[in-house]
């Protein structure tokens, strides 16, 4: 196969290839199953070199319109510009239609869901109240560790 005339599954199967020997099993995996279940079924399989920046960004819309959230469609995002980028660095691609694709930003549900979870938070006042009622010694160093390393 000529290097400019690879598909984007081959140049996929490359990028997973080379990712096999530089990262630890579970995190190859988890790269593996995200262009195999996230990237490959949402592209035309065309032509790395046949790509343009609207194929890019109809790409970017159809991850906009999952459930995923933001993190994850952000991962998605990333890996799929990294497979462009590996074809610019092993394959001759001379254009990178990805560099344009911004990163999702979190929606006004997601900032709502995530203060709420801020508010949950005990102040040092509350935790004081809360560590006087605690009668057992190893449950009171729990929760000791846990409000001052904020887990």
């Amino acid at each position: 196969i000529q290097q400019n005339y690879m598909k984007f599954s081959e140049v996929a199967k490359d990028f997973l290839k080379t990712k096999k020997s530089e990262l630890q099993y579970s995190s190859y995996i988890k790269n593996k199953e995200l262009v195999e279940l996230h990237i490959l079924p949402n592209i035309d399989d065309k032509r790395i070199d046949k790509y343009t920046d609207y194929d890019c960004r109809i790409f970017r819309e159809k991850i906009g319109k999952t459930g995923f959230s933001t993190p994850f469609k952000n991962s998605i995002i990333s890996h799929y510009k990294a497979i462009f980028k590996h074809a610019q660095k092993y394959f001759g691609l001379t254009k990178n239609p990805t560099e344009f694709i911004s990163p999702f930003k979190k929606g006004f549900e997601e900032k709502i869901k995530n203060k709420k979870k801020e508010e949950q938070v005990w102040n040092y006042e509350e935790f004081k109240a809360f560590i006087l009622c605690v009668e057992d010694q190893r449950y009171k160093d729990v929760e000791n560790l846990q409000f001052w390393s904020h887990i």
